[in-house]
């Protein structure tokens, strides 16, 4: 069943992080364990802004969920940025949802 078309902003939910050095948003299908199933998850650094991680279950790939955590995500902190550290689909996904991408200053 396809997760997209169930999908609404209430489930997704901020998820605590230990050190607290990123932001960890997750996306719960609705209709599988009482909302309590996940479906992706997207995880950016709070100061800089650059995802380190987002990922959707094999089940629910190509079904606008990635899309969807990534602009739901400024509602639970700073504006994601995309890494510069991208494979090849995570390249062509970053095109296709547009966005800045996070430029790593190297010098001093």
């Amino acid at each position: 069943m396809s997760a997209k078309r169930h999908l609404n902003p209430s489930q997704f939910r901020l998820e605590p992080d230990e050190n607290e050095s990123h932001h960890w948003l997750t996306a719960y299908h609705p209709d599988f364990g009482g909302g309590k199933v996940p479906v992706g998850e997207m995880s950016w650094n709070r100061h800089t802004g650059e995802v380190a991680n987002i990922s959707v279950a094999d089940a629910h790939q190509r079904q606008g969920i990635g899309t969807m955590l990534w602009n739901e995500a400024p509602k639970y902190g700073r504006q994601p940025l995309h890494s510069q550290n991208q494979l090849g689909p995570g390249k062509k996904w970053a095109k296709k949802v547009g966005g800045d991408t996070y430029v790593r200053n190297y010098l001093g």
